[in-house]
Parts: C-alpha cells; structure tokens; sequence
C-alpha cells in the first residue's frame, strides 16, 4: 500500500528524519436513500370514491378488534399503494422546515467561498456571509408569517413547528411487566399496555339491556320524536371531513 518512500532528512537539529510517502487509498459512495409516501400530492378524491365502494359489512365481520384489524388495515394499505406516490428520501440530517431552496443555495455559496479563500475576513467571504445570513433570515420570518396567517386551516403544520422547537421528547418505555421484566420491544410494550387497560374495563351486562326512555319531544311538544340514525347519514357525515 505505501509508495514513493522519501527521507526527508533530519528535523532542525534533532535526529528524527521526516518521512514521506504516498498511500493509494479509496472509498465507496453509499447512497442511503428510501422511499416513502408523500400524502402531500396524494389523490384525495380518489381514496374517498375507492372508499365508498367497500362494502365493510362483509369486510368486518369478526367478533373482535383485533381481528377485524387486518382487513381493514390491508384496505387502507391498498389505497395507500394506489393512490399516494412515492418520493426519494436522504438519510441525512434534513433541512430545516422553514428554510427555502434560496436560503440554502445562498449557505451552500458561503461554504463554496471559504472553502476557496480559508480566511472569514477576505471581503467575498464577507459578502457571502452577509447574504447567507440575510437568506436565512427572510426565509424564517416568512414561513413562520406565513404559519400564523393561515393557523385556523393548517393546524398540524403549527404544532409541527412548535414540536420541533422542543428540546424535550417524549418517548414511553420501556415499562415493567407483571412478571418484573423490562420490556423495551415497541410491540411487548403495546401487549403490556393494552393488558393493563383491558383490565380496568367494565364488563356490561349485555343479557339484559334496558329500553331507552324516550324523552325528546318535537316544536309542538305533543308527541315523541325518534331520532333516527343510518348508516347513509354516518357515510355523509365521514366524507365531509377535511381531507387534513
């Protein structure tokens, strides 16, 4: 591996010889990407038209929770395929939220620069600095401006912003088991969790089930009025969510 050895002769008046050499080295790039859904350019519409043509009646069918979790979480997986496109994401420390591509060509610039001139009081290194200092904080003052003009319809990019602002994050685990073990597995600690609160719960009495009382009267106060609810006004009132 070393090459081209040179003695260099002694250092100053010491008898220590500087050595130099050449040492054939190389690297391999490793491009650590992966692909996620970007619900962003998601075809709202779409998912909503798919989603009243399933029948869930003959989909949940199980006795339980549990069970019926699984055709209905493949339901949404095959959505989530269908209409929701991918997009490349880099393993590496992500940019700030609030910075704009201008921002971070004009930091990229100041890099480029120093890197050029190695001295932060060369006057281009000056003028970079300036711009990129300027860069960033326009673009921080506009997108925070823009988070609070448009909070009343875009509430999770607030808290979002508000969240990454906090030094402190919350994480549960790992807890305690009934036996005394330290459970650290993300799906051993929901088993522990959900056995915890399935066992505070009351068991109904479903053998013998009272008849509710019917007590709302209409505007002539002379008759009782069922209050009907169908399944077709539950469906109305779900695709009238917020697609957010």
């Amino acid at each position: 591996m070393v090459s081209d050895l040179t003695d260099l002769g002694p250092l100053g008046t010491s008898d220590h010889h500087a050595m130099l050499w050449k040492l054939p080295v190389s690297h391999i790039l490793i491009e650590s990407k992966r692909s996620v859904y970007d619900y962003s350019k998601a075809d709202i519409e779409a998912i909503r038209q798919y989603l009243r043509m399933v029948n869930w009646e003959d989909i949940l069918v199980q006795p339980s929770i549990e069970e019926n979790w699984i055709p209905f979480s493949r339901v949404l997986l095959d959505v989530e395929s269908k209409y929701v496109p991918l997009k490349k994401m880099h393993s590496g420390k992500p940019k700030p939220m609030w910075m704009t591509y201008k921002a971070v060509r004009a930091v990229e610039h100041k890099h480029r620069v120093y890197q050029k001139y190695r001295n932060n009081a060369h006057p281009a290194c000056v003028k970079a600095n300036r711009l990129a200092s300027k860069a960033v904080r326009e673009s921080r003052r506009s997108f925070e401006f823009k988070l609070a003009r448009n909070i009343r319809h875009a509430k999770k990019s607030f808290f979002a912003y508000a969240r990454s602002k906090t030094r402190c994050k919350v994480k549960v685990g790992p807890v305690l088991d009934d036996n005394g073990k330290l459970v650290t597995d993300s799906s051993e600690m929901a088993e522990v969790f959900n056995k915890q609160f399935s066992s505070v719960f009351t068991a109904e009495d479903v053998s013998n089930i009272p008849a509710a009382e019917k007590f709302f009267k209409g505007p002539s106060e002379e008759k009782l009025v069922d209050i009907k609810i169908t399944a077709q006004l539950v469906r109305k009132k779900l695709q009238e969510l917020r697609a957010d």
